[in-house]
């Protein structure tokens, strides 16, 4: 969530700089035709398929800790991370992926949860109940499970069982979709990292021989693939659960004064997540920021005589509640608008944003550690679809190779068998060139930005020579 701040997405936003040399993903290609029937492959599980249940239960069940005291025991599991990607397919450290393999257990639960009709995580009336004060502590074992499930489908790739590998993925993928689909941001930020792992497993699995094209099995896919709706909407949720007097003052017509112990309630809910330790610090505050306050609210309509009669508390939360609401909408209005152009808004919005807080910051204690979403949030997301777009096109490469002895398409204009996708952070096409008997497919860091391996996505392709 929002709250949880810079600290909860250092591992999901680009880092900013100098900027970096950017190592391409290297993909070495055999060619492959769309199969036929065109929807052979699915890397979700398909409707008929489901099961009555929810899938929550099953991924708790997953989550057991007499399943997990015995990942300690496998001794390169530290290194788990390493296994979902770093080591190549043919270099995994046999011995403790067949380790970690046994936990059969934790895999049964995860293919039944991924198969489940519904998935309800409980937490729309734990929001309304804790407000943001809710705790996550679920968050990383799902992203441990979710590196599981890709070191099972990459062994499975290495025993040449390719379509229970896509069994795997399928599981991995309706897993990251079901964590993202509740209304906590970062819940969606844990999802797309979890469905990147698992599009990490699709690299792999182009690449092996005799692998069938998934083109149409990536097209298939949702767009977006996580939507953002439900978790935006959820911080303020959050919100009205942390402050539900003051949103219900706020929305009357007419102001009516609080009893001091709700103001006080409220006042040490906020000031409880800021740097302000000390009441007569708050009340400092909260001195400074009743003028502008009252003129806010004076230019609203209400009358002089009516906000004198409310404590100036009161005033000051129901303004920082009303400020608040105008930080949330300049965000959350571009959230259904594809990136390339609600990027602009958002930069704007955010500029204006801290515009306000460098000029009012002595005054803005209540807002500046509790704003609302911003477009880091809405990037990583369109870095999910550019990522799946971009394997769209590799997989439309390697369709054109099948059909044309091999060789690579001089431009992506040359494919017409299958439509090109283009880049979902630019709305443009992916820049394509060919170098000898090399390929480059790439997608350039959104304007201004600095191009880094989080901003920039960038294969390397070449047709592997027949055997």
């Amino acid at each position: 969530m929002r709250w949880l701040g810079p600290a909860a997405l250092v591992l999901f936003v680009p880092a900013l700089g100098a900027q970096e040399s950017i190592v391409p993903v290297v993909l070495k290609l055999h060619p492959a035709a769309t199969p036929s029937p065109a929807m052979k492959h699915y890397l979700l599980p398909q409707a008929r398929e489901l099961q009555p249940g929810n899938a929550a239960v099953f991924y708790q069940r997953a989550h057991s800790p007499e399943w997990f005291r015995s990942l300690d025991r496998i001794p390169l599991f530290s290194k788990m991370h390493e296994w979902v990607g770093a080591v190549p397919i043919g270099q995994l450290p046999e011995k403790d992926v067949r380790q970690l393999l046994q936990l059969t257990g934790v895999f049964k639960e995860l293919d039944v949860a991924a198969r489940c009709e519904s998935c309800d995580w409980q937490m729309h009336i734990r929001l309304k109940d804790e407000g943001v004060g809710l705790v996550l502590p679920d968050m990383h074992g799902f992203r441990q499970m979710s590196q599981m499930l890709a070191i099972k489908a990459r062994m499975e790739l290495q025993d040449g069982q390719p379509e229970q590998a896509l069994r795997t993925l399928q599981t991995g993928f309706a897993f990251g979709r079901h964590v993202g689909d509740c209304p906590i941001v970062i819940n969606a930020l844990v999802g797309m990292a979890m469905s990147q792992t698992m599009l990490g497993v699709v690299e792999d699995f182009v690449q092996r021989p005799g692998a069938p094209n998934l083109y149409w099995a990536l097209r298939d896919l949702p767009e977006p693939f996580i939507d953002l709706r439900r978790p935006l909407q959820g911080d303020r949720l959050a919100v009205d659960a942390w402050w539900p007097d003051i949103r219900k003052a706020l929305g009357e017509p007419k102001f009516k004064p609080l009893p001091l112990h709700t103001l006080r309630t409220s006042l040490d809910k906020a000031v409880a997540f800021t740097r302000y330790e000390q009441r007569v610090s708050a009340a400092t505050m909260v001195a400074l920021i009743h003028p502008r306050a009252m003129s806010h609210f004076r230019a609203l309509g209400h009358s002089q005589e009516e906000l004198d009669g409310l404590p100036v508390t009161q005033v000051v939360l129901m303004y920082s509640l009303s400020q608040w609401d105008h930080w949330y909408d300049a965000v959350y209005r571009w959230h259904n608008v594809p990136y390339w152009q609600a990027r602009a808004g958002l930069k704007k919005a955010a500029q204006e944003r801290e515009e306000m807080l460098r000029h009012h910051r002595d005054n803005s204690f209540l807002l500046e550690h509790l704003l609302p979403a911003s477009e880091p949030i809405f990037f990583q997301k369109a870095r999910l679809q550019r990522r799946i777009a971009g394997l769209q096109c590799v997989e439309a490469i390697r369709a054109y190779a099948a059909a044309n002895q091999g060789t690579l398409p001089a431009t992506l204009a040359d494919i017409r068998g299958v439509p090109v996708p283009h880049d979902p952070v630019t709305g443009k096409s992916f820049e394509y060139t060919v170098e000898s008997a090399t390929a480059r497919l790439r997608g350039p860091a959104p304007p201004g930005e600095v191009h880094s391996e989080r901003s920039v996505l960038l294969y390397e392709l070449s047709i592997a020579k027949r055997d």
